[in-house]
């Protein structure tokens, strides 16, 4: 006999950060439609998301909040026991707590791809309010930012903090794919974690080319 008990307030608005999380990791967050968030959940109001969580761009902040609470707490750990003067200590914060997100749950793995998505579409999460949930992120990014200073030219250092950004995001949500797409084992999870922590060293350490140096030398005396 099917389960008639009425959806506890708890039950539903977990539902609509299931359904939030899982259609914007497959089709980006300009591709949903509340409609759809509220279909997927199984919501029978259908001002079940205003209800809860005032908008959509609430909602997808609630989402983040849901796992981001967990990957905090184990960067700020992670950052306790570290030399923030190091590049590797820095990019294994940055990336080691997204293990957390690998472990199979009942519903799905997709906060990876859906942070991946709605950080890359303008205006989909207000940035400001992201900030204040990712304390260790921000922590970790000011350490990189004095590494990456000391050798990079004012006006790309900023680009350069953004493409730290994208390679643990974006790597993240890699792995995240292609683990549930059986192309990778979970015995090997570690493994392209770490590859991922050399890469994003990598990019910390780096030192911007003579080529690089002419393009931005000759923009500013075309500016000057």
């Amino acid at each position: 006999m099917a389960n008639s008990r009425p959806r506890q307030t708890g039950d539903a608005k977990e539902a609509l950060i299931f359904a939030t999380e899982r259609l914007i990791a497959e089709r980006g967050p300009n591709d949903v439609t509340i409609k759809d968030i509220i279909e997927a959940a199984g919501a029978r109001n259908s001002s079940a998301v205003q209800y809860h969580f005032q908008s959509r761009k609430n909602l997808i902040l609630e989402t983040f909040r849901n796992r981001m609470d967990t990957i905090d707490e184990l960067r700020l750990t992670l950052l306790d026991e570290s030399n923030l003067d190091d590049a590797r200590d820095l990019a294994r914060a940055l990336i080691l707590p997204l293990a957390s997100q690998l472990v199979p749950r009942k519903e799905g793995n997709f906060y990876l791809r859906f942070a991946e998505r709605s950080m890359r579409e303008p205006g989909a999460i207000d940035r400001d309010k992201l900030r204040d949930l990712r304390q260790g992120w921000q922590q970790t990014v000011e350490g990189i930012r004095a590494l990456v200073k000391e050798r990079t030219p004012p006006s790309l250092i900023d680009f350069r903090i953004q493409l730290v950004e994208t390679i643990v995001i974006s790597g993240g949500a890699l792995i995240e794919t292609l683990l549930q797409a059986g192309q990778i084992p979970r015995a090997s999870q570690d493994a392209n974690l770490i590859a991922l922590v050399d890469v994003c060293e990598a990019a910390i350490r780096s030192v911007p080319s003579a080529e690089s140096l002419s393009a931005i030398e000759l923009h500013e005396s075309k500016v000057a």
